[in-house]
């Protein structure tokens, strides 16, 4: 009978525990890693960033923005290292980028704050409607047909990459009053890879649709 009764508690105990476990919708559990710490912390650096810049910190904005981007190097170096790969991190560290770029390129090229240098709007609306047309397809695909290996493109990766740079030497320009030549040229090739990146993604999900479908 005792060890009737332990055997009841423990199950009592181990059903308790799994009550408490999150869940995610697609049934696995959340673990907060700490690369998806380091990508909340580059999320939660956004607003900072985005009003150092509206009240012309340019300094602080320039300095947060290095932290953010580092920390977009770390968090998939160390779920890699540490193997913490999740389906969480795999979806938020994309999100992070996009929420962090599409802000501070929206406020610096239609903020009017600085006026030496910008980010041009046509690049910013590229950028815009290219990550809202990526969120839109891959979030159908996940919601749809439950497919959740998806993972960034090379190409994506060097289309954040040159946005990153885009910014950070955008914020060096309008902190030191430099004007660069090569400027232009690098807004053309973040351009460049921005496209690229968003027309292999339509290939990669118009394969993922015909290939679920077929």
């Amino acid at each position: 009978m005792e060890n009737r009764g332990q055997s009841f508690n423990n199950n009592s105990e181990h059903q308790k525990a799994e009550n408490k476990t999150p869940y995610s919708p697609w049934g696995k559990e959340i673990k907060l890693t700490v690369a998806t710490k380091l990508t909340l912390v580059r999320m939660a650096l956004t607003p900072f960033i985005c009003i150092s810049i509206f009240y012309e910190y340019t300094l602080l904005a320039l300095i947060l923005f290095v932290i953010a981007a580092i920390s977009d190097s770390l968090d998939g170096f160390i779920a890699r290292l540490f193997k913490q790969e999740t389906l969480l991190g795999r979806l938020m560290d994309p999100l992070a980028d996009k929420v962090l770029l599409n802000t501070v390129n929206i406020i610096l090229s239609f903020g009017q704050v600085f006026t030496l240098i910008t980010i041009p709007v046509w690049l910013t609306l590229v950028i815009l409607c290219r990550d809202l047309l990526i969120i839109a397809s891959v979030s159908l695909i996940i919601i749809v047909a439950n497919y959740k290996d998806i993972y960034p493109s090379w190409g994506g990766k060097l289309a954040t990459i040159f946005q990153f740079i885009s910014i950070t030497v955008v914020l060096l320009a309008n902190l030191y009053h430099l004007n660069p030549d090569y400027i232009q040229l690098l807004f053309y090739v973040t351009l460049f890879f921005t496209v690229y990146s968003g027309i292999l993604y339509l290939i990669l999900i118009a394969r993922l649709v015909n290939k679920l479908y077929s």
